[in-house]
């Protein structure tokens, strides 16, 4: 028996561009970033330009299921708890409305 060839066997394998699954008001948004390493301006400008509302916080669930809040200096927990599926590199964020909720008063 042979091992399964290696789809980068013959060196014509090219790294493939990042992830960013950005999860809000529902659905799940699939954006390609640009190749390479991912970057935080990278990330925050695929969330501008997903037409997400800007109020909104970008969260990630670290490696013990907690949702943090993703900025420049959680970004590098934020790649390493990124997935790699099929050699793709795939970043998870969730848009969380923190706009505190309106308690009408109570008329007396």
């Amino acid at each position: 028996l042979q091992a399964p060839k290696s789809p980068c066997a013959d060196h014509r394998c090219v790294a493939m561009a990042p992830v960013l699954k950005l999860r809000f008001q529902g659905q799940i948004h699939r954006m390609v970033l640009p190749e390479g390493e991912p970057t935080f301006e990278a990330v925050i400008g695929a969330i501008g330009r997903s037409g997400a509302d800007p109020r909104f916080t970008p969260k990630y669930r670290d490696e013990e299921g907690d949702l943090c809040t993703l900025c420049s200096f959680s970004f590098s927990d934020f790649v390493t708890v990124s997935n790699n599926v099929a050699g793709q590199q795939v970043l998870k964020l969730e848009l969380v409305d923190e706009t505190p909720a309106v308690v009408p008063s109570q008329a007396y």
